[in-house]
């Protein structure tokens, strides 16, 4: 699953911001232990706990001894390990638990879920999870039962191409709302996820060459009239790229999405395009009297 997302990523036709060679992803440096204990470094930001996830499926066959280190902090929430200041490390560390059956029998479902893309199951099964389960909802195309909208992602994506900006020129207009993005998704994701937004036969953004060297000036987006559009409505989920949700891809035949309500349902490309052809656009055909046959 890990290897197809990189290599459609790194994939993209004519992407302005990377080199032809991405020589600076490290060579495969990583090795799983296979006894003794061990101790998995996890928050509740979702990179975080997919790593946890991950890891907590790999080990599972093995004779280990799995425990739970969070990052603490004495006066302050910490959002993530990587922020956890160097002298706080032990001190979280003396307070790591182990990690019991039904944690990891957990961890293990929330894993098969995800990467096997039953986005449906993995929300029940992070119902307890803001941070996860907001992510889930934001990733996902959305409907009220009579439209179907961009997710939540998309539209912050495509909104600020109004006129001709580069992606550098939004973060600075929109500090909060791209950091976040960039906190849940990485900055690689905003890039190569705006550039999808530029292919095809009717792209959503046009593109020139920006006013910058660096990955987030090199290329100046803006709006075409179908994006426009999708920003706010779309006809059909294969009107957007589809994006990788673990084993899942959102917009695709048989993708996920989010109710008025919040809820997660599954729904079918043919299924959408009927309910759009709705009453209005097929007349109904008259019903024949009863007692009498048509």
């Amino acid at each position: 699953m890990r290897r197809k997302f990189w290599l459609r990523e790194f994939g993209l036709p004519r992407w302005p911001w990377r080199d032809s060679e991405p020589d600076w992803i490290p060579p495969r440096q990583r090795s799983w232990p296979r006894h003794g204990t061990v101790v998995i470094w996890s928050s509740a930001r979702v990179s975080e706990r997919l790593l946890s996830w991950s890891a907590v499926a790999r080990l599972e066959h093995e004779p280990i001894d799995l425990w739970h280190a969070e990052p603490l902090h004495p006066h302050r929430f910490v959002e993530s390990v990587s922020v956890l200041p160097p002298p706080f490390v032990l001190s979280s560390l003396e307070q790591a638990r182990r990690m019991g059956k039904g944690e990891l029998a957990q961890g293990r479902r929330c894993w098969r879920s995800f990467s096997t893309g039953d986005i449906g199951t993995l929300a029940g099964l992070v119902r307890n999870e803001p941070p996860m389960l907001a992510c889930l909802r934001n990733a996902l195309p959305r409907t009220n039962g009579v439209q179907l909208r961009l997710s939540r992602v998309d539209e912050a994506l495509l909104a600020p191409f109004s006129r001709w900006l580069t992606p550098m020129d939004v973060f600075k207009r929109m500090p909060a709302a791209w950091l976040e993005l960039m906190r849940t998704y990485g900055d690689l994701f905003i890039l190569t996820r705006l550039w999808r937004w530029t292919l095809g036969k009717q792209p959503a953004l046009l593109a020139m060459p920006g006013d910058s060297p660096g990955p987030y000036g090199a290329a100046a987006l803006k709006l075409t009239p179908t994006g426009q559009r999708l920003v706010h409505g779309v006809r059909s989920p294969d009107e957007a790229p589809v994006m990788p949700i673990g084993g899942h891809e959102a917009y695709g035949p048989e993708t996920w999405v989010v109710n008025a309500a919040g809820g997660i349902r599954e729904v079918s490309r043919v299924s959408t395009r009927r309910a759009e052809a709705s009453p209005a656009a097929s007349p109904a055909r008259p019903r024949a009297p009863r007692g009498r046959r048509s």
